[in-house]
């Protein structure tokens, strides 16, 4: 291969081996994870939504790298742009392992995401020529998801048991080891071979990438801190809703005017894009159920990090199961609607389960089949809409089709309806909890036997309001599962009767002609 990424003295035999370390290396940085979330809140005496915001701000991150990155591989060498992320990614890990603020934190996040969505997304376009000679997206697909949801699980399970034995702060001093190990292949084998620069980087509509992010990261302060700063009744939630409605404003207007649009939304013209990224939102309603998950896994396991984190890694079973079953199915079909149907099905029995093990001492081999469903359902989802979407997208929107979809799945979707998910159960907790105490005879023997001070005859209101605190938790935890089965019944007979496009032929690149890279680019990151 002319546009190999390493040396010429490296064996080409060990190319995919390489990639593939790389890419694992890459993948072991995460910025705050939700795995070690509890140590950082807990040691900096911090509220629980300055964790949420940064896993929002790492999100947000992801969204706006790729088109930064589709013209970045034109102006520099993959050689540079791999140090480049590799000391970018060294710096803020180092940042995070001294912050104390959460400032600091938020932004810290934000640029991780964007950085190492880059790496990943170079990744993949060396990975993919290697592994899928033939170049058909169902293939791809079958192995960069599984390689790319495996990781962070895995990753989070260390990281975790880390925190617990050193302190959070070590966490990514561990990621950092992995990025130092990238760093060297990247100085020492990496070709630095220089592609033609099309596009100066002063001519880049840089002011649009500002304005796409504030209007996210604002986004994310409403989901994140709505709840604890009353709405509409704190300036700074006013003042983030106005950020957002202003830069969403600007950025629309900005990109009407440019003839160079960062995104061009007449893509939404065709039907596939507009029912694509629909049904992609919809699917983020069940994937983004990791917000009353972990809930009640803190209940049952009274926040245990480690026991948490295992649990969290019992869907990577379900994700290679996932990408055999759709590689499988479009090796011989085109018709996308019996993997989406799969999908709901998938999500909603999956739901069920874990509604009938809602309990404060739910054994944890019995959060194993609802999450093999789950990561079913995740992977099958991924390749099933990203191929639906790019069934019949000219290649000069491609890109734009992709950054639409980035956002919604990496961002918008996850970031609504987890914020939805977290107030919901806020407030029916609080209700739940209103009634139960309504409910309660603290003159009934039994009561007052089961909630008996330690030194006292008398009952403890501490430990009565423990208990019935969780049991409100937990009905608010089980009443969600609920609508959400019955949601997920109606989406499926919905979609049972909803025309879905069938396609009719192969959508193929030619990994070897350079004209093809920035849609190839695109393909991998959809």
């Amino acid at each position: 291969m002319d546009n190999r990424l390493f040396r010429k003295w490296v064996n080409p035999k060990l190319d995919l081996l390489l990639l593939i370390l790389m890419s694992i290396c890459l993948g072991a940085t995460s910025g705050v994870s939700s795995s070690i979330s509890t140590y950082m809140v807990s040691s900096l005496a911090a509220n629980p939504a300055d964790a949420s915001l940064s896993s929002y701000a790492y999100l947000a991150g992801m969204a706006v790298s790729f088109p930064l990155i589709t013209k970045l591989k034109d102006y520099f060498s993959s050689k540079e742009l791999l140090i480049s992320i590799c000391c970018a990614l060294l710096s803020f890990n180092f940042i995070l392992s001294l912050a104390d603020n959460t400032v600091d934190i938020v932004l810290c996040s934000f640029c991780i995401g964007a950085v190492r969505m880059m790496g990943s997304i170079l990744m993949i376009i060396n990975i993919i020529p290697i592994l899928m000679p033939r170049g058909e997206r169902y293939q791809m697909y079958a192995v960069y998801y599984p390689v790319s949801l495996l990781v962070s699980p895995l990753a989070g399970m260390f990281q975790v048991w880390l925190s617990d034995e050193l302190g959070w702060r070590y966490s990514f001093h561990f990621s950092n080891i992995f990025l130092f190990l990238t760093l060297l292949i990247s100085f020492i084998l990496v070709s630095g071979k220089m592609h033609t620069r099309r596009l100066p980087m002063w001519k880049f509509d840089w002011f649009s990438i500002f304005l796409l992010a504030g209007c996210m990261l604002s986004i994310a302060f409403i989901m994140a801190y709505g709840r604890y700063e009353d709405w509409w009744d704190s300036s700074k939630i006013r003042f983030a809703s106005i950020s957002t409605v202003v830069c969403l404003f600007l950025f629309l207007i900005r990109n009407k005017l440019l003839k160079q649009k960062l995104i061009d939304f007449s893509v939404f013209r065709i039907r596939n894009v507009r029912v694509g990224i629909i049904l992609m939102f919809l699917s983020c309603f069940f994937f983004s159920l990791t917000t009353p998950i972990n809930l009640m896994m803190n209940i049952a396991y009274s926040n245990n990090a480690i026991e948490n984190a295992a649990i969290n890694a019992y869907p990577i079973l379900g994700y290679i199961t996932g990408a055999i079953i759709a590689f499988l199915y479009f090796r011989r079909y085109n018709n996308f609607k019996v993997l989406l149907l799969v999908t709901v099905l998938c999500y909603t029995v999956s739901t069920y389960m874990l509604y009938v093990i809602v309990d404060k001492q739910t054994e944890a081999y019995r959060f194993f089949f609802p999450m093999f469903l789950r990561g079913v359902a995740i992977l099958v989802s991924y390749m099933t809409i990203g191929l639906y979407i790019a069934a019949d997208v000219p290649a000069e929107k491609f890109v734009s089709s992709t950054v639409i979809l980035i956002f919604t799945r990496s961002f918008f979707g996850p970031v609504m309806f987890g914020g939805i998910y977290s107030t919901l159960l806020y407030y029916r907790q609080v209700q739940l909890l209103d009634k139960l105490a309504a409910w309660t005879d603290q003159s009934d023997p039994l009561f007052q036997h089961r909630f008996q001070g330690a030194n006292t005859a008398n009952v403890d209101p501490l430990l009565a309001y423990k208990e019935l605190s969780m049991q409100a938790n937990l009905s608010a935890i089980k009443e969600l599962y609920g609508w959400i089965c019955i949601i997920g019944i109606c989406m499926f007979i919905v979609l049972f009767f909803f025309p879905i496009y069938k396609k009719q032929g192969r959508n193929i690149l030619n990994w070897r002609e350079n004209k093809n890279k920035e849609e190839i680019a695109a393909t991998v990151v959809v």
